[in-house]
């Protein structure tokens, strides 16, 4: 039987000619580690066209060793681990382009990457590095579990790792909002899919936008128009005309939830003021809150045009099975019910034998004056750490894990978001496009990484209750939560 190594040693000529790989460059000496720089630029002579060159990397030799990520199951339904391995080619785009890059990264590291594939790989790591050491080099997780995890003091501290977080293969604004106290335990990059699979944002039936005669969401961005007063227009728009307890055609399923809603308008949670954390919400962010709160508060509640996900579960005619009631909506709109439905790239896969075709849509802004699009990401979506053990030496795990995703960015990134999203599921220009801003506009937040949970129950209420007054009884808990949190993570060294 072949090795995985050997296996995988065909499928660099093979990527190289699909996918258009960067070579191997020169490396550096095995006793220094050099953060990457961003790609530079020769003019190859007797040509004005440049050609890119790969930064320059440090050696390092891990002695043919296994080089283990402990990672959420890739066979898990929710927030699976995914393209971080594969055993051997097999012409499937996606799987060839994760052998070929992982090839080229167990070649310059003399390494073998390999996994520990579980549910819940937080529920062990706590117990395990209390024993001194572990058997893996890296943690892919879901954010919102690891929080205990940071503040215990079981992960180690990025900040000082000689990587270069400003480069385009890692996610630079998460690396720059996820720093706190000089501290960073959760970093994201291009190496898994995942993290840009868990962007919240619209996907849209483009039959219905014809059909009722409305403007695309496309036009309105381009006319920098997309506000959540045109969302509700469009919404509004499409009006059901199907006899009760029959579903029928609907602008919307499932209201917009408050998070998402406040932060698509600009709002932060948690922003940092000089030298101190602060909950500005119910403070300098209040008359901007309370405009998103009047502007949704009532505007999904008329059935003729929104249907909430347990009243369109109860009525679908739908002969498929579904595993939850969230697959049951999507696959609703897969059948053409509704004009509008939140979601990420993730799910796009259960769209794929859709007779309709769809766009996608980043979330609205609160109105045409708003500088940029934050787009939402999912509480549980995952991120990278490295285990505060002994025996990981987590400078050595950032310089693989750093040329990792510059590999990545090369081949296995541009296989998932140029071919399999854009070519086979958002098949036009304006969709390309739209996934682009999409990316770029991934908004970071330290509350659901840090434990701050107090403001997530804050937005919650003021919702519930119409005025953003209501958030006031929750600022007491919300400053002692942050002061809290600033002294554990102080008390780390």
């Amino acid at each position: 039987m072949k090795s995985k190594s050997m296996l995988r040693i065909s499928a660099i000529l093979l990527a190289a000619l699909t996918l258009l790989l960067a070579s191997c460059g020169e490396s550096g000496s095995p006793d220094e580690t050099k953060p990457a720089a961003s790609a530079a630029a020769e003019t190859v002579p007797g040509s004005d066209t440049p050609v890119e060159t790969e930064p320059v990397f440090a050696d390092a030799d891990f002695g043919g060793r296994d080089f283990v990520i402990y990672m959420r199951s890739e066979k898990m339904a929710s927030y699976p681990g995914m393209y971080i391995d594969a055993e051997e080619t097999n012409g499937d785009v996606m799987n060839d382009s994760v052998v070929s890059r992982n090839t080229l990264v167990e070649k310059k590291f003399n390494l073998n990457i390999t996994t520990i594939q579980v549910d819940s790989p937080h529920n062990t790591v706590k117990n395990e590095i209390s024993g001194g050491t572990v058997g893996y080099d890296l943690i892919l997780d879901r954010r919102e579990t690891m929080a205990s995890l940071a503040t215990g003091g079981c992960l180690a501290n990025l900040v000082d790792c000689g990587v270069d977080y400003t480069t385009a293969w890692w996610a630079g604004e998460c690396v720059e909002t996820y720093t706190v106290q000089n501290k960073l335990f959760f970093v994201a990059n291009d190496v898994s899919v995942s993290n840009l699979a868990g962007g919240e944002f619209y996907y849209f039936n483009t039959r219905i936008v014809d059909d009722f005669k409305l403007t695309s969401p496309y036009d309105y961005v381009k006319e920098n128009k997309w506000t959540w007063e045109t969302f509700i227009t469009m919404v509004n728009g499409v009006s059901n005309e199907a006899a009760e307890g029959v579903i029928g055609t609907y602008g919307l399923c499932s209201s917009p939830s408050g998070i998402n809603a406040f932060l698509s308008s600009g709002i932060r949670y948690v922003t940092k003021v000089g030298d101190e954390y602060k909950c500005l919400i119910y403070t300098e962010y209040a008359d901007r809150a309370q405009r998103v709160i009047d502007l949704l508060k009532d505007s999904f509640k008329d059935p003729a045009h929104v249907i909430e996900r347990t009243a369109a579960v109860k009525i679908s005619d739908s002969t498929k099975t579904y595993s939850n009631d969230y697959d049951h909506i999507r696959g609703l709109f897969a059948e053409g019910h509704f004009l509008f439905i939140s979601g990420n790239m993730k799910v796009s896969n259960q769209f794929l034998d859709m007779q309709d075709t769809y766009g996608v849509v980043v979330y609205p802004k609160l109105d045409s004056d708003q500088e940029r699009y934050y787009t939402p990401l999912d509480t549980y979506a995952i991120i990278w750490c490295v285990p505060n053990a002994t025996n990981v030496d987590a400078a050595k795990s950032m310089q693989v894990l750093d040329y990792w995703a510059y590999q990545s960015s090369k081949s296995v990134m541009p296989a998932y978001y140029e071919v399999t999203l854009k070519s086979k599921r958002a098949a036009n220009t304006d969709g390309a496009n739209m996934l682009d801003l999409i990316k770029e506009t991934i908004c970071y937040d330290i509350t659901d990484i840090l434990g701050l949970t107090d403001v997530e129950k804050g937005i919650n209420a003021v919702f519930t209750s119409g005025s953003i007054s209501t958030f006031k009884s929750f600022d007491s808990k919300i400053k002692l939560s942050i002061k809290k949190l600033m002294e554990q993570l102080d008390a780390i060294e």
